[in-house]
């Protein structure tokens, strides 16, 4: 495969990446310096990043801090949250076997370079991470840091310090800084390096653990929109063919994100002034567009989801519930409770 042509994760991380470096006191102009990265695709998180993008703003990065340890802490702050949409369906799946069949049924939504797996034999889970390319060592080292403690992110902020023990394969021989992973998992880690393939091995026994968050109502919410997500990827709809119906696209495939004239703009390598232009001509407006996508998708979670007052308004981009209850009634003359009630009687 040609990996000029094959995305290699959502822009949302490596705007994370640029907060680490920050952190570090490296101003994100210094890192894109020389990049074929615009900064203005930073604001998009949903967008993708190839992978001839990618590969040097990692090494840029572990060149800057001086660390080829970066991974470990990178990982360490992708949390569930970190995910969108796919981190979302996670926390509210009923165990952490369901959570994990759910993140890598639909790990392409995040990262189409990744493959990950779960087996069970023997009162033993594995779950085997791979590529879809082959990479060179600095970058495979970096992705495995990156996937070993993200991992351990999540799990640390789901259970505490109620984890079993963990063994850590890896491909690659031992790194220096592999002294850092037991440091960010509370339970006990062993680490094996020349194996055949990268492996996280625990008690199956854990899969069954139960999460405090299940909600089915909010996971098939979540899996509906993910799976458009997944369409998207795979067929990608012409852009400038139908600009209403790319809008509605982007609001449904990324809730919570209210896009700006301006910003949809850039991402069809247009100007505000003729995307406006463009709208007019299907007889709408930019403000309409939204207005009827939000009433749309308002009416939608209020009868075929149990989702609060509260969380419909987020995921609508309203500052606070009783903006969204405003909005609402103006459109349809019922408060978004009566509505409720009104359609479920």
């Amino acid at each position: 495969m040609n990996p000029t042509t094959i995305p290699a994760c959502t822009t949302s991380y490596i705007a994370l990446l640029g907060e680490l470096l920050k952190r570090r006191g490296i101003d994100t102009s210094t890192w894109l310096d020389g990049s074929q990265l615009n900064p203005t695709r930073l604001e998009k998180p949903t967008d993708y990043v190839y992978v001839e993008e990618a590969i040097p703003l990692i090494k840029r990065a572990i060149e800057l801090t001086k660390d080829p340890g970066l991974g470990v802490y990178f990982g360490h702050l992708l949390n569930l949250n970190a995910h969108g949409l796919l981190g979302f369906a996670g926390l509210v799946s009923a165990n952490v076997e369901d959570s994990l069949k759910m993140g890598f049924q639909y790990v392409e939504t995040r990262s189409p370079l990744l493959s990950l797996s779960l087996s069970v034999e023997k009162q033993q889970a594995t779950i085997v991470i791979g590529f879809s390319i082959s990479l060179e060592e600095e970058i495979e080292q970096f992705a495995i840091d990156t996937m070993l403690n993200s991992f351990a992110s999540m799990a640390r902020y789901l259970f505490g310090a109620e984890l079993p023990p963990v063994t850590i394969k890896s491909k690659l021989a031992e790194p220096k800084h592999a002294i850092l992973y037991p440091g960010f998992y509370p339970a006990e880690v062993e680490m094996y390096f020349d194996q055949d393939d990268f492996q996280i091995v625990f008690d199956s026994s854990f899969l069954n653990k139960q999460f405090i968050a299940a909600d089915q109502q909010a996971l098939k919410f979540a899996e509906d929109r993910i799976v458009l997500q997944l369409e998207n990827i795979r067929n990608p709809r012409s852009k400038s063919h139908d600009l209403s119906r790319f809008i509605e696209d982007w609001m449904v495939t990324s809730p919570g994100y209210l896009p700006t004239a301006e910003l949809v703009a850039k991402n069809l390598n247009t100007t505000s002034r003729t995307l406006h232009r463009k709208l007019k001509k299907e007889g709408t407006t930019f403000s309409q567009v939204i207005d009827r996508i939000r009433q749309q998708k308002a009416k939608e979670y209020l009868t075929e989801t149990d989702l609060s007052i509260m969380q419909i308004s987020n995921l609508l981009s309203y500052n606070d519930s009783s903006n969204f209850a405003r909005a609402f009634k103006k459109w349809t003359g019922s408060s978004p409770k009566e509505f409720r009630k009104e359609t479920n009687k």
